[in-house]
């Protein structure tokens, strides 16, 4: 099958919308990632370069967002698909997923360019990372997820 015809066939449910995408140049990321019953997790909701490594820490956010609202839900005899509920995950995950986007393609811009005094300020940056240790445990922790 083309993979036109797949992705018109794919996305009939959902009225054409489901490929919706905040882009950037290193990543791509679906603007719905829930519609009733209907929960998109991982690189199925979005896209991140490698370049950072962070597309798995991203799917096991969305993973553990996911499974702790399913798991509320359940305990409290609440439908686990219902759409209002599935847009607190598509929100608290967006807002974990678009910065990490950001500061992705903000670093493949620094480290793409062979202009001398980007290239010098990124090295400064490198630098004061590595100096101020606390600084670096922060930026580490953030990007764990």
């Amino acid at each position: 099958m083309h993979m036109c015809v797949f992705v018109h066939h794919a996305t009939l449910p959902f009225g054409h919308r489901l490929l919706d995408l905040h882009r950037n140049d290193v990543g791509a990321c679906l603007r719905r990632y829930v519609r009733p019953r209907i929960a998109l997790a991982g690189d199925a909701a979005h896209k991140v370069h490698p370049l950072a490594g962070q597309g798995l820490n991203l799917g096991i956010g969305d993973a553990r967002e996911l499974s702790a609202l399913v798991m509320r839900q359940h305990e409290l005899g609440l439908d686990v698909g219902d759409v209002h509920t599935l847009l607190e995950y598509e929100r608290a995950r967006q807002r974990a997923v678009l910065p990490v986007m950001a500061a992705t393609d903000v670093f493949k811009k620094l480290f793409s360019t062979d202009d001398a005094a980007v290239a010098a300020l990124r090295g400064i940056g490198v630098l004061g990372t590595n100096v101020l240790g606390p600084l670096k445990k922060q930026i580490i922790r953030a990007a764990m997820g």
